[in-house]
């Protein structure tokens, strides 16, 4: 018996580390595929780059940090689009798992022109992020917006969000942090150290 646990164990072990086992696949987005292969147009110049997440909390002060998956996505300004987020682990925020705010991102296709922000992070539809979002009228983000409806932004683009489903590839200010469950764990620490 305890042979049989043993080797069901050890396939169980081997399974996950072939590639495309043990993980959910990313949804197919020909959006953001178009958008990743589009040259940057645009070179940022963000007055602060944070060197952790404590700095990127303190300084940014996001209105909402929580894990979202991306449930759809709107069509674009001239230099912006929107996507519909859904909240599935809020960890700061007047907000609750299942709300939904709509996130404007730095880059579009548009009447076959394509625009991007060196730097941004592309969301996929179906793809689950932790992000770090302010607020704001969606008036004083798009030129072409025709209403003042409340809408968030990635603060500090383009630390203020990773990619928490499919392959973890902690980069930059969360390479410390080895384990999607590590992330959220050392995002809490930071957030109660600030509070």
């Amino acid at each position: 018996m305890k042979k049989t646990i043993k080797l069901c164990a050890a396939l169980l072990t081997l399974l996950m580390l072939i590639p495309g086992c043990g993980q959910e696949a990313e949804p197919a987005d020909e959006y953001a595929d178009l958008i990743e292969a589009a040259p940057c147009d645009i070179y940022p110049h963000y007055g602060f780059y944070p060197m952790n997440v404590v700095e990127l909390l303190d300084y940014f002060e996001p209105d909402i940090v929580a894990t979202a998956k991306v449930v759809s996505r709107g069509e674009p300004y001239s230099y912006m689009t929107p996507y519909e987020l859904e909240l599935t682990e809020v960890l700061s925020g007047d907000y609750q798992k299942g709300d939904r705010v709509t996130l404007i991102t730095d880059y579009s296709y548009r009447n076959g022109a394509t625009r991007r922000v060196s730097g941004s992070t592309v969301f996929r539809v179906g793809s689950e992020y932790l992000v770090f979002i302010n607020l704001a009228p969606l008036s004083e983000l798009v030129a072409d917006a025709s209403t003042d409806e409340t809408v968030g932004y990635i603060c500090s683009p383009p630390t203020g969000a990773i990619k928490t489903s499919g392959e973890y590839l902690p980069d930059g200010i969360y390479s410390g942090y080895k384990t999607k469950k590590e992330l959220i764990r050392g995002v809490k620490k930071a957030i109660s150290e600030l509070s």
